[in-house]
């Protein structure tokens, strides 16, 4: 995701939707099946007070879990 006038920045991971809280993370309707990429309310409310960002979407890269040990 890059903000508008600000630097891009990569969006985890969360395999447990439930744990989404205020997080900025991203997860998926079905891990075992997806169809659609879901986001956190965090950054959809980033999202709609920044109509200028962007998201970019990268397939086929290793996933940054936010549950992996940082």
């Amino acid at each position: 995701m890059t903000p508008n006038g600000g630097a891009p920045k990569s969006i985890p991971y969360l395999s447990d939707p439930t744990k989404c809280g205020m997080n900025e993370d991203w997860y998926y309707d079905d891990p075992k099946y997806p169809t659609k990429v879901l986001l956190c309310p965090a950054v959809c409310e980033l999202l709609k007070n920044d109509a200028l960002a962007k998201v970019d979407f990268v397939f086929g890269l290793p996933t940054i879990d936010d549950e992996m040990p940082k």
